[in-house]
């Protein structure tokens, strides 16, 4: 025979341990600073450089004393944060240029002097033209 009695305060302690979990996952979501960093970092998102950076083009956008291209903003900072590491061999190209970067007819790697098969392979790249005169003619490439 079964009864219902035997069963409620077993489902009344089920419910009231899930409301308390529910209660204290609202209370934590409020209050992500109080989580430990490992669970803070997972569960998270500390999206406030993007949101600087977002409020920061919309004050500009929206008073500065005459009208601005946003992207070319964006694309300006982005230059700057990539000439200010003060790397000879990094660049940022804007859509426009990196597309035309890609489409360009003769792709090399003259920073050594080679030219190389754009497939991919298992072990590395594959030379397929040496320039004269540059590091990799005089390494015997």
């Amino acid at each position: 025979m079964y009864s219902r009695r035997t069963h409620s305060p077993r489902v009344a302690a089920l419910l009231a341990v899930g409301l308390l979990v529910l209660v204290v996952g609202i209370w934590l979501g409020g209050h992500p600073s109080w989580l430990p960093s490992p669970l803070r970092s997972a569960l998270v998102d500390d999206g406030s450089s993007d949101q600087v950076a977002n409020d920061v083009l919309n004050l500009l956008a929206q008073d500065y004393y005459r009208p601005i291209n946003r992207t070319q903003l964006v694309n300006q900072g982005l230059a700057a944060a990539v000439a200010s590491l003060d790397d000879p061999y990094s660049h940022y190209f804007d859509p426009t240029d990196y597309k035309a970067f890609e489409n360009e007819t003769n792709p090399h790697l003259s920073g050594i002097g080679i030219d190389v098969d754009p497939t991919p392979k298992p072990n590395g790249l594959l030379v397929v033209d040496v320039f004269p005169g540059t590091p990799a003619a005089r390494a015997g490439m």
